[in-house]
């Protein structure tokens, strides 16, 4: 059994929609009685706790009660009063093959746009910076230090262990072909060409990329980012030129080390 509500579910109507739902579940014996709101109509919460009576009314007659709600208004209403039980709303048709691909596609390039436009302002305000001359010097020694300097002890251990495997596991089979003499040129050679720079930037995109995202989400939870824009100050310029100089001054010299620690390992 179906109950149509065309009018609003409010004050001045509940007593009317309570007088036939009840009829409804009255005269419905075993059969399901469904309860369909408009989706024009007003609801408050007045309908909500008639709803919550009829459903304990519905379940001392034994008889099940379902609403169907013509909007997500009235889910989200129902949904904090907790007054309609189970409801049952009428779901959108899922989008076809070529729209949910057309959807993902715009979303892709929509980041790819905004990654790129990051990274070009990051990189145009950090050569206008170092240009004009306008990076306090003071915040550029800071950034180097806490890129830098308190990286060096992990990519100089992770280097010496990799030099150090490389020569061990080079050493057992370039001793069948007796080419033993051989090892120092290939870890020196690898150390150098590629696995020295690719270990070191490894670890700085863990490290110092992880450091960096968790501080910039701390200014932007804490409002610092906010505070910057209101002061007329652009937090790119302010927050990110200096640990882009820093991250481009470090990354050589911390690769370096990586590979003269290597090669010793090696």
């Amino acid at each position: 059994m179906r109950v149509s509500w065309d009018k609003d579910l409010t004050r001045g109507t509940t007593s009317e929609a309570w007088t036939a739902l009840s009829a409804a579940l009255k005269n419905a014996g075993k059969e399901p009685v469904v309860f369909t709101l408009a989706p024009t109509a007003n609801l408050d919460g007045t309908g909500a706790a008639m709803l919550s009576v009829a459903r304990r009314e519905a379940a001392q007659l034994g008889v099940p009660l379902k609403v169907e709600l013509g909007s997500d208004a009235h889910r989200n209403f129902l949904g904090v009063f907790e007054a309609a039980g189970p409801v049952d709303t009428k779901h959108k048709d899922a989008p076809g093959f070529f729209l949910s691909i057309g959807a993902e596609a715009i979303s892709y390039v929509e980041m790819l746009i905004s990654f790129l436009s990051l990274t070009a302002d990051t990189i145009a305000f950090s050569f206008k910076g170092v240009w004009a001359r306008k990076v306090p010097l003071r915040t550029f020694l800071e950034q180097s230090v806490l890129i830098g300097y308190q990286s060096l002890g992990i990519v100089a251990l992770i280097a010496f262990l990799v030099g150090l495997t490389t020569a061990l596991q080079a050493a057992a089979q370039l001793k069948q072909f007796g080419a033993d003499i051989y090892i120092a040129n290939m870890v020196g050679l690898a150390m150098i060409v590629e696995l020295g720079p690719l270990m070191t930037a490894i670890l700085m995109a863990g490290r110092v990329g992880s450091s960096i995202a968790a501080e910039i989400s701390t200014m932007v939870i804490s409002e610092e980012m906010d505070a910057l824009k209101t002061m007329g100050v652009n937090p790119l310029r302010y927050v990110l030129t200096p640990k882009m100089l820093a991250i481009t001054l470090t990354q050589p010299l911390l690769t370096t080390v990586a590979d003269l620690v290597g090669i010793l390992g090696g």
